[in-house]
């Protein structure tokens, strides 16, 4: 059985949305989705499942939904 090309090791496979907040050095949501979901072009998932308006500020310490690994 192959590999899934996506997968990137230490990132857990995840069946359902988790919750994960922003920390310091978090810039973009392509921050999260990097490093939770492995790919940083999976951040308007996140956007998405948020409901986060173009321009809504966010801080350290805010939290979000991420999608399913």
């Amino acid at each position: 059985m192959d590999a899934d090309p996506a997968a990137r090791p230490g990132v857990p496979v995840t069946p359902e949305p988790v919750t994960v907040c922003l920390e310091p050095g978090d810039t973009r949501f392509s921050d999260l989705a990097l490093r939770h979901l492995g790919d940083r072009d999976r951040w308007p998932e996140i956007v998405r499942l948020n409901d986060i308006k173009a321009g809504e500020s966010v801080t350290v310490g805010d939290c979000f939904l991420l999608p399913p690994r």
